[in-house]
């Protein structure tokens, strides 16, 4: 028994003794290692270790390890066999314990601090390779052992914590593979909170960088890849980039996009790429400036490739992707879009160079899943470079497979304004891109308004026309409401307004919307008011010769299509009304079944000649013909009161009948001071139409008709011919047993000729009688000229003279 525990006791004392100088040996070690002395052993046996075997520059300032596992390295160098820098490292501090790698449970890397890293990675052509490949071919093992890999190994169990580099410069240029980069770290943080290589698992509490740039050039299409690699998943309690520039070109795909980020913040709870489902609680981009150019790439294979897409598009399939972000904000951002090296233009907007100044932008619950997507834009505001500033942009919106719908949508696009709620209803998103005509579409405009000048910028062809431009003088606001389909929708409650005196009301329908050549409408309420002042703007008073009423108001419905009219409305002016019932059609073929009548309009005031008054008239025209030329039609004409120098002429009727396009016109009139009959004969054409014309005065009372102030009755006939439209005409006119009785006597007036023609610029008038030889010549209207005869010939038809010139 004392012979065991005495045994006992020597074992003991020799495991002590060989634990202590075990101890001893390490202290020792490490004191050798931290020591100048040991240092420099080390790092002169670790440098010509290196260098015998790779045979180029080496050189090492300190490196050590210590028993807890940090790893010091400064003042690293290498050279490539070329002579030049492959590595240089300031300072590296590494927290690696040993323990987990003795013990062979893994890698456990608790900090990484990395300081002045300067790498120049080369790879000239495919024989030579990269230039530190003398590296791996110094260090590959020999060994001809061959090794069992029958067995799964299990993965390696790697452990990360906080890193943080400063200074790094990396430049990497690979010729084979067409790619060169350049990168320059300020400062690069990061915190890692899980890592699960065998599930590809990654979870970062924080990551941060700044006052850094990268450039990377892609100068060869990508090989494609072999074999699927296993999808991670992602997740960052916070992201933060500040002060950092980047540029990206890949000249096959045609893209470069140069990129200077002010400030960027993002938490991402969650990005699972196998699974394609995304999380981003917050992203903020604030004062970064992101251009991006676009090439267009020429490809024999175009055509091709267009109708790939064409046929891509008949199904709409949803991305499989499952992504939600709380909240997004832009602020003071720039953002320019360029296509085959287009400049930005300030004076007119290009679609190919767009330049967005001091953007801003915030939306919440954005989402993409289970088909449908969304969002709740609270505002987007930018300056456009060509002056198209969106002011306002805010709704809820929501897609999905069977519906859009826009609720609380605000526009303002410089002073074009867009208020309401909208919703569009479909069977498949196939359907609204290949079939709009069968969805169903619900609008509420509750307000808006247009700014012509905005629409000019974006189409300056427009400003040619006049009646456009005319209309931009001003801008066009209103509300309506739309329900209906593609093909057919219903406008309801709809104000228009132009200004503030012209405005339109309507109630109707549309069909075909989407298809200009078949569209159509009926609009069965319709209220249109507007002022001279407005309506001037579009018709020239001076080139017509007439004066437009102070106020007019348009009632009524209107139906038909591009080359069809019918309606049945009501006109009232300050000058009197107008009524008009009529079917249109100028097609093909020129048809028409009208009936107009006017009710106390001021005609005088209408033509501008003081003499003439009100007039009633009452027209029944229906006809048709493939043009003016072959025009068979009937006239039935009635004017029921016409005011001339205060007389009243009342039930004059009028008739005509047309056969290709001529035809006779008469008319007939009898009342106690006047008797006439006429007979005319009329040659429509497209380009001259003519009218011949006999008018038989049996007798006339000059007083009583308000011509003359003494009592004179006449009898006359006139032969008159009329040539021209309504722009550029001639006239002939012979007057021809003219009789004046006058004191119970009777005098001859003898043959009068008369002569005009009226052209844009001038006009001109002729008259030749033994009483009167007049010429007036104008640079005026028409009308101004009528005045000017009417002054003239007026000192001419007194008695005296009449009387004077019959005697002598």
């Amino acid at each position: 028994m004392k012979k065991e525990t005495t045994k006992t006791k020597r074992i003991l004392k020799i495991l002590g003794k060989t634990a202590i100088g075990l101890l001893l040996f390490i202290i020792l070690l490490l004191l050798f290692i931290r020591s100048p002395w040991g240092q420099g052993i080390i790092v002169d046996k670790l440098v010509s270790y290196i260098s015998d075997k790779t045979n180029t520059n080496v050189s090492l300032d300190k490196a050590f390890i210590s028993f807890s596992g940090d790893l010091q390295i400064e003042g690293l160098f290498l050279e490539d066999q070329n002579g030049d820098t492959l590595i240089y490292s300031k300072s590296l501090d590494a927290d690696i314990p040993l323990m987990p790698l003795i013990k062979g449970t893994g890698i456990v890397v608790n900090s990484l601090d990395w300081e002045g890293l300067k790498a120049n990675i080369s790879r000239k052509d495919s024989i030579e390779g990269f230039n530190y490949q003398f590296l791996v071919d110094a260090f590959a093992t020999t060994d001809s052992t061959v090794v069992d890999t029958s067995s799964a190994s299990k993965p390696m169990n790697l452990r990360l914590g906080d890193f943080t580099f400063t200074n790094f410069d990396i430049s990497y240029i690979d010729k084979v593979g067409g790619i060169e980069a350049d990168v320059q770290l300020g400062d690069f943080q990061l915190e890692m909170k899980n890592t699960d290589l065998e599930n590809m698992r990654f979870q970062i509490t924080k990551a941060r960088l700044r006052n850094s740039s990268i450039v990377y050039l892609q100068t060869k299409p990508f090989p494609e890849s072999e074999g699927d690699s296993a999808s991670p998943f992602l997740s960052i309690d916070e992201l933060e980039i500040e002060n950092v520039s980047a540029y990206y070109s890949s000249i096959p795909d045609g893209l470069a996009s140069k990129l200077d980020i002010g400030s960027f913040k993002t938490s991402i709870s969650k990005m699972d790429l196998a699974s394609n489902e995304v999380v981003i609680d917050e992203l903020l981009l604030k004062e970064s400036a992101i251009v991006l150019e676009v090439t267009t790439l020429l490809d024999p294979n175009s055509k091709e490739e267009s109708k790939d897409i064409e046929q891509s598009l008949e199904e709409f399939v949803w991305p499989n992707w499952n992504v939600q972000v709380d909240k997004v904000s832009f602020v003071e951002d720039q953002f320019t879009y360029l296509v085959d090296g287009a400049s930005v233009n300030t004076e007119a907007y290009n679609a190919n160079a767009l330049s967005l100044k001091e953007f801003n932008f915030e939306a919440s619950n954005i989402y993409l899943k289970n088909e449908s997507a969304g969002a709740n834009i609270k505002t987007l505001t930018f300056n456009e470079s060509s002056g198209l500033n969106l002011k306002e942009f805010a709704g809820d919106f929501k897609l999905t497979d069977t519906n859009v719908n826009i609720d609380g949508l605000q526009l303002k696009l410089n002073e074009n304004v867009i208020s309401g709620n909208a919703a569009i209803r479909y069977n498949s998103i196939t359907q609204l891109i290949n079939d709009p005509e069968k969805i169903d579409i619900m609008a509420d405009i509750s307000n808006f308004a247009v700014d012509m000048e905005d629409i000019f910028v974006y189409m300056p062809e427009l400003k040619k026309n006049e009646t456009i431009r005319a209309l931009g003088a001003k801008n066009l606001s209103g509300n309506f409401k739309l329900d209906g389909s593609g093909s057919s929708l219903n406008v309801s409650n709809a104000l228009i307004t132009w200004g503030n005196t012209t405005s339109l009301t309507a109630n109707g329908s549309i069909n075909n919307p989407m298809d200009v050549d078949n569209l159509s409408y009926n609009f069965n309420s319709v209220n249109f008011r507007s002022t001279r002042s407005d309506l001037k703007r579009f018709v020239s008073e001076e080139d017509l010769g007439v004066v437009i009423p102070s106020a007019v108001s348009l009632k009524g419905s209107f139906s038909g299509d591009l080359t069809s009219l019918k309606t049945n409305s009501y006109l009232s002016t300050s000058n009197g009304d107008l009524k008009m019932i009529g079917d249109f059609k100028f097609d093909d073929e020129i048809a028409f079944n009208a009936q107009f009548e006017t009710m106390k309009l001021d005609l005088g005031k209408f033509l501008k000649m003081d003499n003439v008054g009100t007039l009633d008239l009452k027209v029944n025209a229906s006809g048709k013909g493939k043009d003016l030329n072959h025009l068979n039609a009937n006239l039935d004409a009635t004017i029921a009161d016409l005011s001339l120098n205060n007389y009243s002429i009342k039930d004059l009727k009028i008739k005509g009948e047309f056969l290709d396009g001529e035809g006779p016109i008469t008319a007939d009139y009898k009342d106690e001071n006047l008797e006439l009959a006429l007979d005319g004969y009329v040659n429509l054409d497209t380009i001259a139409s003519q009218i011949d014309l006999d008018l038989n005065i049996k007798g006339a009372d000059l007083h009583a008709l308000g011509f003359t102030e003494k009592q004179i009755t006449s009898a006359l006939k006139i032969n008159a011919s009329f040539k021209g439209d309504l722009e550029s005409y001639r006239v002939n006119a012979a007057v021809i047993d003219g009789l004046a009785i006058y004191d119970n006597q009777s005098y001859l007036l003898g043959n009068v000729g008369l002569s005009a023609y009226v052209l844009p610029d001038s006009t001109s008038l002729d008259i030749t009688n033994k009483m009167l030889d007049l010429t007036l010549r104008s640079n005026a209207n028409p009308a101004d000229l009528t005045t000017s005869l009417q002054t003239h010939f007026s000192s001419y038809l007194h008695p005296e003279k009449i009387r004077d010139t019959a005697v002598n």
